[in-house]
């Protein structure tokens, strides 16, 4: 029952992988390219040069912990054009 509360908080079209503690949610590469408006082509070569947020690689499938998503979008927030990344 615990479980099916966690599984049926998380987002519609993400995934969930649900330990005893905590709900960890996860983004597809589609899912993460909707929200940041941006094409799967430019995420693909951001992991390929190493940039963008962390992921996870399960065989032929990206994930990307929203956790890990979270703190890039925080990390790259800017005040000015001229501040330094």
């Amino acid at each position: 029952m615990e479980q099916e509360k966690s599984a049926a908080a998380v987002a519609p079209g993400t995934t969930a992988n649900v330990t005893a503690n905590a709900a960890v949610r996860h983004l597809s590469q589609d899912e993460l390219s909707q929200r940041w408006q941006v094409s799967t082509h430019t995420l693909e070569r951001w992991r390929s040069g190493g940039l963008g947020p962390k992921f996870l690689k399960l065989g032929n499938q990206v994930r990307y912990p929203l956790s890990d998503v979270e703190a890039f979008e925080t990390k790259s927030r800017r005040s000015s054009t001229s501040e330094a990344a």
